[in-house]
């Protein structure tokens, strides 16, 4: 009995670290390609609406089917290019060290804290950040930006459209 109070204090205090259950939806919605579903996606922040850099936000997505961490990356990279954005490559070296493969179900949190820090979580555990200050706006631009691939995605997610 005395090793499961310890064990569900443990759990608990775990549980207790991860910031995005403390933060409030602004929006969700779904990411399709083509005939098929890749993820639920919802747009996070202190007080449920959403302003352009402001924090703590957080992002988080859950995938519908399987992916390889280095597909995701690769992903990631080609938005980045194909919105001009001035990344740098150790980013995309930082998050094939950090992102796993996914499948359907699992789910991969970024969150920018109060504090500026840029975290990743998956399934609610911490799998590691990126101290870089230029790269949260970076990652977020993907879906937030007015260039994005998504514009109807954006504005569901940041509360512009109840669709």
């Amino acid at each position: 009995m005395k090793y499961m109070i310890i064990l569900m204090m443990v759990l608990s205090s775990a549980v207790s670290a991860y910031p995005v259950p403390k933060m409030v939806m602004v929006g969700q919605g779904e990411m399709n390609w083509m005939f098929w579903k890749l993820y639920d996606i919802q747009l996070y922040t202190a007080d449920g609406t959403y302003q352009e850099n402001s924090i703590p936000v957080a992002l988080s997505i859950t995938y519908a089917r399987e992916i390889k961490a280095s597909q995701l990356v690769q992903s990631t990279v080609d938005e980045w290019k194909r919105l001009s954005l001035d990344y740098k490559p150790q980013w995309a070296e930082s998050l094939k060290k950090i992102w796993p493969s996914v499948k359907a179900g699992d789910r991969i949190d970024f969150i920018v804290n109060a504090s500026g820090q840029n975290q990743f979580y998956f399934n609610q555990q911490m799998i590691g950040e990126i101290s870089d200050p230029e790269f949260a706006p970076a990652f977020l631009a993907i879906w937030l930006s007015p260039q994005t691939r998504e514009p109807e995605l954006r504005k569901i997610l940041t509360g512009e459209s109840n669709a």
